[in-house]
């Protein structure tokens, strides 16, 4: 057992995962103790430390009021540790010893028979020690190698003596580890008790046991460190306050909104154990009759509307802005002979070593071309990006003005039948009406199947957000 206990014990932390000397290790500590204490039988020495030492009238020695030193919250943990391990490894005075010198087992102490042999209070002193060897090697084994380093230099401490015999005791091991990373046990005490009221039904997917299960656990841990901390009334309180949460079915929050009134006014006796069982069973016959409905809030119902609403805002400026200026090809006349409407980058020359700085947008190819001039209130610009070459520029020029020579065709818009064209701004306000009725049958699908609005709100909802965008 000791062989595999220590000598093939193989830490089940690694690397960033060992414990570190901090506040925030301590679960992590407390778990793999208590699973390695089952394991190899070393969780009484943790679990059941002795405070008090009596001898009656009859000259026996008596040890009482113990405590679990994983929930001991006291700066005198090293000490008592210290005293224990004189019960352990030396004169059994259950002091702090001068020096921590092994006391022998010998007949004339009771641990062996005149014989040589182990009496029984013998063969229990050699397991105790036994197991709290153990202790202190995987505890040790279990820190980050500053921890051990820091732990180690207290090692006067927990180190025991006799010849060349050396020994180490778990438990004063332990006591150092938590001076170090267990919390004040008034600020620890708070924090479980501000877990605990954050905890809320809807963070188990508004499974009512999984919710009690987690709460209970919470309130154990409080109550084992002060059972007056948090009060039985405080804890039915805040259950009463889950148990009415928006998101559950109406008819059960119904019920215990009036159990919690009758409560309130003293009229009915009610304990949280019973509290949590009535609505255990309410909560599985609902389930099983299929009228567990969760129900989304009022609140829930606001956040929607106002996302989405957002989000549609968003789209129909976007959409308002790209459809209100038309792309024309190389300064094709947008309203009238003298007017251009073209992307502001074409403005831009892009020094990119390349024949002409040619570049590549929106699927064609750009070239600058230095004899185009373009006259902004004032500020004129040399060069722009066209789709054709400079040397091919003369050309380009001829085809334009050919086209323009198409008088009342290319002047008022008609064709040559004399039929009007469809103008751009038309064309964007028919590509506008239909984004516009898109994003609204969009919308209300998901306004009245999740938020459980009606079609007249939605509609006034709409209505308002138009009329807000400027659409």
């Amino acid at each position: 057992m000791v062989s595999n206990a220590i000598d093939k014990y193989v830490s089940p932390l690694t690397g960033d995962d060992r414990i570190s000397l901090s506040g925030t290790s301590f679960q992590k500590l407390k778990d793999n103790l208590l699973r390695n204490g089952s394991r190899f039988g070393f969780d009484y020495l943790i679990k059941v430390v002795n405070t008090v030492r009596t001898v009656d009238a009859a000259g026996d020695v008596n040890y009482s009021d113990p405590i679990n030193m994983l929930e001991r919250y006291s700066d005198d943990n090293v000490t008592l540790a210290r005293k224990h391990a004189s019960l352990t490894w030396g004169d059994r005075s259950f002091t702090v010893m001068a020096k921590n010198t092994i006391e022998s087992l010998t007949a004339a102490n009771g641990f062996k028979t005149a014989g040589g042999a182990l009496t029984d209070d013998g063969k229990e002193l050699v397991l105790e020690r036994m197991h709290s060897k153990i202790l202190a090697h995987q505890l040790l084994e279990m820190l980050t190698e500053s921890g051990r380093q820091a732990i180690e230099q207290m090692s006067a401490l927990y180190t025991w003596t006799s010849g060349r015999e050396e020994e180490t005791d778990g438990l004063t091991i332990l006591a150092l580890v938590l001076a170090r990373i267990r919390p004040n046990f008034k600020v620890d005490m708070f924090t479980e008790i501000s877990k605990a009221k954050k905890l809320s039904i809807s963070q188990f997917d508004n499974d009512v046991q999984l919710y009690f299960d987690a709460i209970k656990f919470l309130k154990l841990q409080i109550d084992q460190k002060d059972s007056t901390a948090y009060t039985e009334d405080a804890f039915i309180r805040d259950l009463f306050l889950q148990l009415k949460n928006d998101n559950l079915p109406s008819e059960f929050r119904l019920e215990f909104s009036r159990q919690e009134t009758r409560w309130l006014m003293n009229k009915s006796k009610i304990t949280s154990q019973e509290l949590m069982d009535d609505a255990s069973a309410y909560y599985i016959n609902l389930k099983n009759t299929g009228t567990w409905k969760i129900e989304i809030s009022r609140s829930s119902q606001i956040i929607a509307l106002t996302t989405q609403l957002t989000e549609l805002k968003t789209e129909f400026a976007a959409s308002k802005a790209s459809k209100s200026t038309p792309k024309l090809d190389d300064g094709k006349p947008a309203g009238g002979p003298a007017k251009y409407v073209f992307e502001v980058w074409r403005l831009e020359k892009i020094d990119n070593k390349v024949e002409h700085n040619m570049v590549e947008r929106d699927g064609k190819t750009w070239y600058w071309c230095d004899k185009h001039k373009y006259n902004n209130k004032g500020v004129v610009t040399n060069g722009m990006y066209v789709t054709h070459k400079p040397d091919q520029h003369e050309s380009w020029t001829e085809r334009r003005n050919k086209g323009r020579k198409g008088g009342a065709t290319a002047s008022t818009g008609n064709d040559p039948a004399g039929k009007p064209k469809p103008t751009t701004t038309q064309s964007v306000s028919n590509d506008s009406s239909a984004s516009k009725l898109s994003l609204s049958k969009s919308l209300q699908a998901a306004l009245v199947t999740t938020a459980g609005i009606t079609e007249d709100q939605f509609k006034k909802i709409w209505a308002e957000a138009c009329n807000a965008s400027g659409n």
